[in-house]
């Protein structure tokens, strides 16, 4: 069926099977499914458009925070891919899965976020992207979850979507701003500022920072005895402190 249909061309399709999704399975968007089957009638339309006429609503990174850890909720997103990390295994409720992180970019002051893709998504989407690094990839990642992990982080999840180039206008806008200022995310790679926390992404809307050295000192101090223990042990481990301090 992949051969049939293919990403970003336009297709009639009649005698598809429509029926509802289960509802432990629907999300807020996807509530039926259709299924072709030996009766359905699949016919290409011939199109000369260079670009396609859709239109998304995509989640600002600056609005990330207020999704974080939020199971039942998931973002769309439009980012320039500037980084493909390495691949690493790891074992997940008793199975081994595969994942990768990329590293996006948008126009709005260089803005960073990570996007960890798992299993198949790498395989291929992953892959795609890999092979465009050198032109600036742009995605829109479609029902992604948003994580708290060094601040804001992304994930795919089951039921994401992942496109690559799209032939849209605004990731054609994107890629040309990306062109543009190609030494300014040079820059980003080269000091890899995206492994720091980002408190302008990572807190929400009633959350506030202050500076160490405005915190009021208090005279009443207490010991506690205590022990601890790693639910992950193979992770990184940050701590935040003043420049300072050691």
């Amino acid at each position: 069926m992949s051969s049939i249909l293919q990403v970003y061309k336009k297709y009639n399709i009649s005698n598809a099977e429509v029926k509802p999704i289960l509802p432990k399975y629907q999300t807020a968007e996807i509530t039926h499914q259709w299924t072709i089957t030996s009766k359905t009638v699949i016919e290409e339309v011939l199109d000369d458009e260079d670009i396609m006429p859709v239109k998304f609503n995509y989640t600002k990174f600056t609005d990330l925070a207020q999704y974080m850890d939020y199971k039942t909720k998931s973002v769309d997103i439009l980012g320039i891919v500037i980084e493909a990390l390495e691949k690493k295994a790891i074992t997940t409720h008793y199975r081994e899965s595969i994942v990768q992180k990329f590293v996006l970019v948008n126009e709005n002051r260089l803005q960073t976020v990570v996007l960890s893709m798992w299993d198949d998504f790498i395989k291929n989407e992953g892959e795609q992207i890999i092979s465009a690094m050198n032109n600036y990839p742009v995605i829109i990642a479609r029902r992604i979850k948003v994580n708290n992990y060094n601040g804001v982080s992304l994930s795919t999840w089951f039921d994401s979507a992942i496109l690559v180039d799209p032939p849209v206008q605004e990731a054609r806008k994107l890629k040309n701003w990306a062109i543009r200022n190609s030494k300014e995310l040079t820059v980003i790679l080269e000091q890899k500022t995206y492994t720091r926390y980002n408190p302008e992404l990572s807190l929400k809307p009633d959350q506030k920072t202050t500076l160490i050295c405005n915190v009021n000192p208090t005279h009443k101090s207490t010991w506690v005895k205590a022990q601890f223990s790693f639910q992950h042990i193979f992770q990184k481990y940050w701590y935040m402190s003043c420049k300072k301090c050691y």
